[in-house]
């Protein structure tokens, strides 16, 4: 009798074993890999330095708006009147895009520094780092009058900001499991019905055998 129970609970085991493979199989799928964890702040204000680091991430609840995965590094040399920016970010699950590119620096002051890109089809991104709050915050207005298809649908205003990494990897990862939570307790709940289903006729045919 013992030794039937053994079976029973390591074949029990073995379907949650299944089960978690299978969710981090199709959870690291939409979600590959995790970036870099901090969020970096380093200045030299005075000599015309500053160095942030870390994962942007919109405060949009849209998911058509929201930012891929991506780890971004900022840097602002005042000499040069430049601030590059260069990210490496997930696209479609399995692909990775660099970016880098230098701006023009608007103004810098002795708390703020300002830059704006332009470049995109729809909308203008106003740069702004802060001091103080050891912050970049990004401000994504609709650029006027444009009438590609794309922007139609594109919000009027959007705000990112530059997060500690492992907060915006995670956020990622609490939003799979809030849109697809379900189906995944729902496979659970058919793996051990299956299981349960499959012991009960093992039982009842090994009861039949023995009264025969």
């Amino acid at each position: 009798m013992l030794g039937l129970g053994a079976a029973v609970l390591i074949g029990w085991l073995c379907v949650m074993a299944a089960y978690f493979f299978i969710y981090d199989v199709f959870e690291r799928r939409a979600i590959p890999v995790a970036v870099t964890p901090f969020k970096d702040f380093y200045e030299r204000w005075e000599e015309g330095y500053v160095s942030l680091a870390g994962s942007f991430a919109s405060d949009t609840i849209d998911p058509k708006e929201e930012l891929p995965l991506q780890t971004s590094k900022i840097t602002c040399i005042k000499e040069t009147k430049t601030c590059r920016i260069a990210t490496a970010s997930i696209i479609n699950s399995s692909q990775v895009a660099v970016d880098d590119d230098t701006f023009d620096i608007k103004s810098w002051t002795d708390q703020l520094i300002a830059f704006d890109d332009d470049s995109a089809i729809c909308s203008v991104q106003h740069y702004t780092v802060n001091r103080a709050a050891q912050s970049l915050q990004i401000t994504s207005k609709k650029k006027p009058n444009v009438t590609e298809k794309v922007c139609q649908t594109m919000l009027d205003e959007q705000h990112i900001t530059l997060q500690k990494g492992w907060d915006v990897y995670w956020a990622k990862v609490q939003a799979y499991e809030g849109k697809n939570g379900l189906y995944f307790h729902l496979l659970l709940v058919a793996m051990n019905g299956a299981y349960i289903a499959a012991m009960l006729y093992l039982f009842r045919r090994r009861k039949a055998r023995t009264a025969a």
